[in-house]
C-alpha cells in the first residue's frame, strides 16, 4: 500500500502585517514602525497572538477591564508572544 503523506498546515490567513496601531485579529502579526497593538478581549476565543517587528518597537496594550502581565514592548527584529487566561494576558516569549 502506498503511503499517504499530508502537506503540513499552513499559516494561511493567519498571518498580517500592519503599519498603523491596530487591534490584532490573526495569530502573527508583523509590525512594520512604531505601531501600538492592543490585544482583544482575554475572554474571546482567541487566546494566544505573537507579534513580530520588523523596524522599530511595538508595545503591547489590552482593552479593559483585561490586565497585561509582562514586558510590554517588542523591540526591532524580535518577536513576542502573548497568551490569554482568564481576564489576563501574559507575555510569555521573547
Amino acid at each position: 500500500m502506498k503511503q499517504v503523506i499530508l502537506p503540513l498546515t499552513t499559516y494561511n490567513k493567519k498571518i498580517s502585517a500592519i503599519t498603523a496601531s491596530a487591534t490584532l485579529t490573526r495569530k502573527v502579526t508583523t509590525s512594520a514602525g512604531a505601531n501600538t497593538v492592543t490585544l482583544p478581549s482575554a475572554k474571546g476565543k482567541k487566546k494566544e497572538f505573537t507579534v513580530i517587528s520588523t523596524s522599530n518597537t511595538a508595545i503591547f496594550a489590552v482593552v479593559s477591564p483585561d490586565t497585561f502581565v509582562g514586558l510590554t514592548t517588542v523591540g526591532v527584529s524580535t518577536s513576542g508572544t502573548c497568551r490569554a487566561i482568564g481576564g489576563v494576558w501574559y507575555r510569555t516569549a521573547t
